[in-house]
């Protein structure tokens, strides 16, 4: 060592010490790094496994999309798909470093990489993976108009990519509002002047704009309304007359004889009918079928397959001393079997039995919930006996199925008379359901909308008297939804589903081997620096080896002459003395 005390060179002690700080910070840093390496591979492990599950489940989606497979053939590909899908989640969410989750969007890795900010390496993993859902809350935004409505309606009227809203009912006229795509509505056209008016929409005249057909239960009318495409309709023109009911009466949309028009079914309430008006493909109607065998005023009306043969079926409520709800089949052709109903329901609102209806139990068969009871499809237009498994309130009355927290499962929301009060329920996946969240109304209404209305990917509603807006709080999730394989048209949506999923999957592997590349150069970097830092420190503090080796070399040389010549001056005496001697 040059420098063994401060006194040996103070200045150069002070330097050299900072150096040696250096050297072991960077030392350090390379650790880091090389931690930060270690957990990037474990996360492309991970992720490259997740891409060999999502190319089976796509595979398994090919082969259920042919339409060769039964219904029980299916169930055995879903199977599959189900338990890859509890994998992939699996995955996922277990994935860690050092008791870390590394796929998590929420969370940003800084990787130390030398001093202060510049020295940091930050990276979040599992970004490209995440999706935005609900979380079934909901946040109330107020009352879109006061004028009061029973029923809405959406669709995109003026073709600006928004939903807008129709809105119809006892009390209220019927007219469209405009959405602006952030939850706000505004731009009010008014459509019809009549305050008995029920409403739907659909593409009447195959133009591929949403047209409004109007159901005057006074007057028995039947109005169509043309839409433009850009926000503006025709006059209502009077298209067919049928029974005239009373308040409790509804109107559905569905091609009934596989024309490709949109046809009509409408009940009337109190003359206890249900009426059906086939489209001639041109928003004119024709082969109007009455089929009044009910019990009870019809209140309620959903179209569903019941007995998956492909044809639509039609589901109606009816009222009364014991509510109930009644099947009919279709033929196929535009007419439908006899009527087949239910035990009377318990549950039912003094508004009338309303209805949801879907596949709440992943089976492959429509189910029914009505009142607050559950009811299961055997897939041959009859249910199981019913469950009281849904928890819903007393007094409910319209309610609306959708996936509201993105996980694949079927939930519903409904509106409460009784109580005044909006409510989400959470579907299980096995036919029962869990409250998420109960908003109070400020105007009761039994009128409700889904849809999203403000542009960020999930289910908000619109209800109540005065077209209350409430949006669903969002979250952001990495977990893949359950996929449906039980018939050919579920399976094709998943194809669409998971080829999104594998593409972003290897956006995110493309996003990690960046991030391994620039670790790998950073610990390039820290070397070279670390190396540079230690030969630093070592210029200062150690000797110059090959100049002191050199002057040690000198002062030996030096030494053994000196020796030599002491040697031969001390010679000439000793031969004198040796001499005298003898």
């Amino acid at each position: 060592m040059r420098i063994n005390r401060a006194s040996d060179d103070a200045a150069g002690l002070s330097i050299a010490s900072q150096l040696n700080a250096d050297s072991r910070v960077y030392t350090q840093a390379l650790r880091n790094v090389n931690d930060g390496i270690s957990m990037l591979n474990i996360a492309d492990g991970s992720i490259s496994e997740l891409s060999n599950v999502l190319t089976r489940m796509k595979e398994l989606a090919e082969s259920s999309a042919n339409g060769v497979y039964s219904l029980a053939q299916r169930k055995s590909l879903d199977q599959e798909a189900h338990s890859l899908h509890l994998e992939y989640n699996r995955i996922l969410h277990t994935t860690t470093f050092n008791g870390r989750m590394v796929i998590n969007p929420t969370h940003t890795t800084h990787i130390q990489a030398g001093y202060g900010t510049d020295g940091m390496l930050s990276f979040g993993l599992g970004d490209g993976l995440a999706r935005t859902v609900g979380d079934a809350t909901l946040t109330n935004l107020g009352q879109t108009n006061v004028g009061g409505a029973s029923d809405y309606v959406t669709g995109d009227f003026n073709g600006d990519g928004n939903l807008d809203f129709l809105r119809t009912g006892p009390g209220s006229k019927t007219s469209v509002m405009f959405g602006d795509g952030a939850g706000g509505f505004g731009n009010e056209q008014s459509l019809f002047t009549s305050t008995t008016q029920q409403g739907q929409v659909g593409d009447f005249n195959g133009d591929g704009f949403d047209d409004v057909i109007l159901y005057d239960y006074l007057s028995g009318n039947i109005d169509y309304i043309e839409s433009r495409g850009n926000g503006t309709f025709s006059a209502a023109v009077v298209r067919d007359t049928v029974n005239t009911g009373s308040v409790r009466s509804n109107i559905a949309v569905g091609d009934f004889d596989g024309d490709g028009s949109d046809d009509i079914a409408v009940t009337t309430g109190t003359t206890k009918t249900l009426e059906i008006l086939l489209n001639n493909g041109d928003a004119t109607f024709s082969n109007e079928t009455t089929y009044s065998d009910y019990i009870g005023d019809v209140n309620d009306i959903r179209l569903a397959d019941f007995n998956n043969d492909g044809v639509l079926d039609i589901v109606t409520s009816t009222n009364g001393g014991s509510p109930r709800f009644s099947i009919r089949l279709g033929n196929g052709d535009g007419t439908f079997g006899a009527v087949q109903s239910t035990p009377s329901v318990s549950g039912a609102g003094g508004g009338g039995l309303d209805l949801v209806v879907g596949d709440f139990n992943h089976d492959g068969f429509q189910d029914i919930v009505g009142g607050d009871r559950f009811y299961a499809g055997n897939g041959d237009g009859t249910f199981a006996a019913p469950s009281n498994t849904t928890g819903f309130k007393f007094g409910a009355q319209d309610l609306q199925a959708a996936d509201m927290n993105g996980d694949g499962i079927l939930d519903f929301v409904g509106s409460d008379l009784v109580e005044g009060v909006l409510s989400v329920y959470l579907g299980v996946g096995d036919g029962t359901f869990t409250e998420a969240s109960s908003t109070a109304l400020q105007v009761a209404s039994s009128g409700i909308a889904l849809g999203d209305f403000d542009s960020d990917g999930v289910f908000d509603v619109l209800a109540g008297n005065g077209a209350e807006v409430f949006l669903q709080n969002t979250e952001e999730v990495t977990s893949l939804e359950r996929i449906n394989l039980l018939s050919q048209e579920s399976a094709q949506d998943a194809l669409t589903l998971l080829t999104g999923y594998i593409e972003r999957i290897g956006e995110e592997r493309g996003f990690l081997g960046a991030n391994l590349s620039r670790l790998h150069s950073a610990l390039n970097t820290l070397s070279v620096a670390r190396e540079n830092f230690t030969s630093a420190e070592s210029r200062i503090t150690d000797a110059d080896v090959a100049s002191e080796s050199a002057n040690l070399v000198r002062m030996q040389t030096l030494q053994q002459a000196g020796a030599a010549v002491l040697a031969q001056a001390n010679l000439a005496p000793n031969i004198a003395l040796s001499l005298l001697r003898q």
